[in-house]
């Protein structure tokens, strides 16, 4: 966790930004980017399975209102983008 940490802060993420994740995984960045600055996610995956993994971690802990999947809203502007490997 303490990587997603760094890249957060270190991004300096605001609640008013909307975040492109490249990347889903299993939703991690996403819900930790949510608790931390309140902002908004949309995550890309290619992956139908971390999509729905994603999906159901990042509802479980209460975010689906801040939270869309690569294939809901993707012609929103964006205010920072992540990719973490």
């Amino acid at each position: 966790m303490s990587k997603l940490n760094r890249f957060i802060e270190g991004t300096r993420i605001k609640p008013s930004d909307h975040v492109l994740e490249i990347g889903t995984g299993w939703g991690s960045f996403a819900i930790e980017a949510v608790r931390k600055t309140e902002c908004k996610v949309t995550s890309l995956t290619l992956s139908i399975e971390q999509k729905a993994l994603a999906e159901k971690r990042i509802g479980a802990a209460g975010f689906s209102d801040k939270h869309s999947s690569y294939a809901d809203g993707l012609s929103s502007s964006y205010h920072a983008e992540s990719s973490i490997r």
